[in-house]
């Protein structure tokens, strides 16, 4: 029986660890949630398909989050044509210099408005020096 209690008390410290960390985990949800704007976290390959979009997506683009992470739509598909090359060199010019970028550019929302969009971001890298994401936030 003393074995039973010994082992509850061993575990309750880090059963409120685990509490903690899902309360910080929805407290930054929310945050990310209610930034204007949009706040992302992209595969880093040239098509940056969205792991994580914001609750802002909607209001800056007019298309829902899921239509961006299910595939039926990508962030390159509502960029004004003349405007891609510039999004897509700045992204390579901060991925080869490990420095954020900055950059404007026009989208089309989903009601065919013409926005102007600020777009900064930067990668992360592995331990190995290996690119494994694109994180940064979009906003008019």
């Amino acid at each position: 029986m003393s074995d039973t209690i010994n082992a509850s008390r061993e575990l309750t410290p880090q059963q409120n660890s685990v509490d903690r960390f899902d309360l910080s985990m929805e407290e930054l949800t929310t945050l990310i949630n209610n930034v204007p704007g949009l706040i992302y976290t992209a595969e880093p390959t040239a098509s940056w398909a969205p792991k994580m979009l914001s609750d802002g997506t909607k209001e800056l683009s007019g298309y829902h989050a899921t239509d961006f992470t299910s595939g039926r739509i990508t962030w390159s598909d509502i960029i004004v044509p003349d405007d891609l090359n510039k999004l897509q060199q700045a992204k390579a010019q901060a991925r080869e210099s490990r420095r954020p970028f900055s950059v404007e550019y026009r989208i089309m929302t989903r009601s065919g408005q013409v926005r102007w969009v600020l777009d900064r971001g930067r990668f992360t890298y592995d331990q190995a020096g290996r690119t494994v994401s694109l994180g940064g936030s979009s906003a008019i």
